[in-house]
């Protein structure tokens, strides 16, 4: 199979650099011990979680950054952001075999022709040796090593990085120094592609390995431009030259016989012919990521937004095209038969489109297709209530983890809140400001109304149930409205002024909050807004009760008494370096939270009463137990933790190890005895605290 180019995945993550920054390493998940419960579908659960609310099914729990399949179709493999292959069962969606390469930060893989074999090449940060290369060779079937290679090489191979099993070569993108071509297993350099003064973006391999094709790219402010050429491995020659323009974004593609290399030009398609320089161009494609059949004689192509096109080569016109409604990742793979397209939502979330039915094959309707980002309780502790970014929220029994209703909205619910008595669910979405309310008591379908003021389009961010006729909501801009929904109309309210903070960055909307949480009662709204901390508003009069200078998520708590603020200066903040990506593509590095600081404030002088640390990733969720005296906490970015915090003394209970809870979505339940976290996945865990600790 061809190999792709792959930006390396992160700076370097490995323990060894790690331990040379200072920066603690996760907590790895705890494996469930034999005979452990599992979930509705007979999924084992972790340690101390009693059900799930969603499915593992076709979920990875890293984002994914590429998926290859077996040459008979019967597996596929996936990588992901913490370096780990895993080999999915095609036909039942269930992963059979983690494989652990162990070659630091993974930056590429491919499967052999045969499909026995998979070549995995990652990087590490050595003192006394700068970076490590390492390249391994392993069974798929047993995951056993077969090869090893490790090595340095004067210089930094840059980011972009192919690989060619079956020859054995590493073809690495070079910072204005071309590509160079090395040995897999030691580095040494059997040739190399001169591009100009052009960087090497994207570099990937014909699926013989005979042919390379490189597309390159300028930074400059007043040159940029981007080519492709296209080079003879063995007789290091260049068979072709191409001019690009600005839009040219997607990674370049080899039909099967390396004949033919497919280009993006956004919005159109072209299809260049190495030999005789033919060429076919499809026009208005607005595809961001393609590959071919195996037969040579289609083009498949995804668009960000959803949309999979079929292009027929030999008739040189498109076949069909449809909408999936969900978004899709450039990370796609077509089934050696040409009839699945597998693509990855999210980063995490898998379906397999059956392009002749437009059926997704891996679909559950029981269960999220994207990120948690709202878990709550009813009132009676029976039911719990999921929004997800896929424009929908579910309800579930959260005794059996069973699904009980699937609430459909017009975009992504933005927020979500449940009436005191516990007979309606309001939630806002940003897609035309709407605001839908169920009634819980009665199937249906929702009171739908709209918070757009105007032509102005700024997004909800809070809601909040006055009594069961009356709620809340307040925008990013500081705008209050107040729903009446006997009555169906929405009134404008109070309008918070937000000055701009003196150290705001010039060209950004630092008047903006980022964040909001109605203090109990609804009188006062506590929000932090970008650079300027945490304040808290009087509702009534539209003055400040107190500012607090840092944090960015705040949350009430039961009483009201007090405020749970996460976010910290850099100064008390310690920080990782994480790579960034552009789907499979690492775009560059930025420090990012690697633990940090928990304060709870007085919420009417803003005093700090404690402070709590926490340490091996940004803080996602913060919540409060029903009785105030418990704050729990969810961090963690490839391995998941729940921290317990005493209120009164600030200390820390034994903390829980699970999932990635990359999710902002974290409830209690009423009794306090149980703990419900969204989890990267799309699922959501409920905890018995109590067998946890």
């Amino acid at each position: 199979m061809p190999s792709s180019s792959r930006r390396v995945r992160g700076l370097v993550g490995l323990f060894a650099t790690i331990a040379m920054m200072g920066v603690p390493a996760e907590s790895k998940a705890q494996k469930p011990p034999a005979g452990a419960r599992g979930d509705t579908y007979g999924d084992p659960l972790p340690s101390g979680a009693v059900v799930r609310l969603g499915t593992t099914r076709y979920r990875q729990d890293s984002p994914i950054y590429r998926i290859a399949y077996t040459p008979d179709g019967r597996h596929f493999l996936t990588d992901g952001q913490d370096s780990v292959l895993r080999v999915w069962d095609a036909a039942t969606g269930r992963i059979v075999r983690r494989i652990e390469p162990d070659v630091g930060v993974m930056a590429d893989f491919a499967v052999t022709s045969r499909g026995h074999l998979v070549m995995a090449m990652g990087t590490t940060l050595e003192p006394g040796r700068g970076f490590v290369y390492h390249v391994t060779m392993t069974e798929i079937a047993t995951g056993r090593p077969v090869d090893v290679g490790t090595w340095t090489v004067d210089g930094d191979l840059g980011f972009t990085v192919a690989l060619c099993p079956d020859r054995q070569l590493v073809a690495a993108g070079m910072r204005k120094e071309g590509v160079r071509l090395l040995d897999a297993w030691t580095g040494a350099e059997t040739g190399r592609f001169a591009t100009g003064d052009l960087e090497a973006e994207h570099v990937v391999f014909s699926r013989d390995g005979r042919r390379l094709a490189v597309q390159t790219w300028s930074r400059g402010d007043n040159d940029f431009r981007r080519e492709l050429r296209v080079f003879d491995v063995d007789r290091k020659n260049e068979l072709l030259v191409e001019r690009l323009d600005q839009s040219s974004l997607g990674e370049p593609a080899f039909s099967p016989d390396g004949g033919t290399v497919a280009v993006i030009r956004m919005p159109d398609v072209d299809l260049l012919h190495v030999g005789n320089k033919d060429r076919i161009r499809f026009p208005n494609a607005f595809v961001d990521h393609f590959c071919f059949t195996a037969d040579g004689r289609g083009l498949v192509g995804v668009a960000g937004f959803g949309l999979i096109g079929i292009f027929d080569l030999v008739k040189r016109q498109p076949s069909s095209s449809f909408r999936t409604g969900v978004s899709l990742d450039d990370t796609i793979a077509l089934t050696p038969d040409g009839r699945t397209l597998l693509a990855s939502s999210n980063g995490l979330v898998l379906h397999a489109w059956d392009l002749g039915t437009r059926r997704d094959r891996f679909a559950s309707t029981d269960a999220h297709q994207g990120p948690i980002t709202q878990v709550l309780v009813t009132p009676d502790g029976k039911t719990a209530i999921t929004g997800a970014e896929d424009a929908t929220m579910r309800l579930w029994d959260l005794a059996t983890g069973r699904p009980v209703r699937a609430l459909r909205l017009s975009g992504n619910p933005e927020a979500v809140a449940i009436s005191p008595a516990g007979g309606w669910v309001a939630a806002v979405t940003t897609m035309f400001n709407q605001i839908f309310v169920w009634d819980l008591k009665r199937q249906g379908g929702p009171i739908v109304l709209s918070t757009r003021r105007g032509d102005d389009l700024i997004s909800p961010l809070s809601l909040h149930f006055l009594d069961e006729d009356k709620l809340l909501v307040i925008d990013e801009a500081g705008g209050l409205q107040e729903v009446d929904l006997k009555e169906r109309r929405v009134r404008p309210g109070v309008k918070i002024d937000l000055p701009t903070p003196d150290d705001a960055l010039p060209g950004l909307e630092n008047h903006r909050l980022n964040h909001a949480a109605f203090l109990p009662g609804g009188k006062r709204v506590a929000m932090s807004q970008l650079f300027a901390g945490i304040s808290v508003v009087d509702l009534g009069t539209g003055k400040r009760v107190f500012d607090a200078e840092t944090g960015d998520l705040v949350v009430p708590s039961p009483d009201g008494r007090l405020l749970a603020v996460a976010g910290d200066s850099t100064d008390d903040q310690k920080y990782a370096l994480r790579g960034h990506h552009r789907g499979s593509h690492r775009t560059g590095v930025s420090p990012e939270p690697a633990g940090g600081t928990i304060r709870l404030l007085d919420a009417t002088s803003g005093k700090e009463q404690q402070t709590m640390k926490v340490e091996g990733s940004k803080v996602w969720a913060l919540a409060f137990a029903p009785d105030g005296k418990t704050l729990a906490a969810t961090t963690g970015w490839n391995y998941g933790r729940i921290h317990l915090f005493d209120v009164a003394t600030g200390k820390e209970a034994h903390p829980i190890d699970g999932p990635p809870f990359r999710s902002p979505a974290l409830a209690f339940t009423p009794d306090g005895s149980r703990l419900a976290t969204g989890v990267a996945d799309g699922s959501v865990l409920a905890w018995d605290l109590k067998a946890a600790r």
